[in-house]
């Protein structure tokens, strides 16, 4: 059964490019992609459970809500509490990261990214 991925992002070209590095995971059918670029449209899905996923992408700095108040969010229904969330991101301070950690964030991963990087934890995360 596919891994499902949640892609949380207001950078269409982010998106793409996160496709592009698992698109040898999501070819062979070992991954499912949903993509969002409003946190607002997310949250909204998640509260209706009507989504659900193995692993979640998300961007900090995003215009509607910070990925931090979102993660806190997820994190706050029993039914998200241990799924693995990637911060991507191009805050790398220790100040975000902390607060990330303090959180339930599973792992951090600063823009620009390299497809190795994200492959890699993908399978190391998901074991795919």
């Amino acid at each position: 059964m596919a891994k499902k991925i949640v892609i949380l992002d207001d950078s269409k070209t982010i998106h793409g490019s996160l496709e592009l590095a698992l698109s040898e995971l999501i070819k062979s059918n070992q991954l499912f992609v949903t993509k969002y670029t409003d946190p607002i449209d997310f949250l909204a899905d998640i509260e209706n459970e009507s989504i659900n996923f193995d692993l979640m992408f998300s961007d900090i700095n995003m215009p509607q809500m910070s990925g931090l108040e979102v993660v806190k969010r997820v994190k706050s229904n029993d039914k998200y509490r241990n799924k693995k969330i990637l911060m991507l991101t191009t805050d790398s301070s220790d100040e975000a990261k902390q607060i990330g950690k303090d959180i339930g964030v599973t792992g951090w991963i600063v823009k620009p990214f390299n497809s190795t990087k994200i492959l890699k934890a993908v399978k190391q995360l998901l074991g795919v």
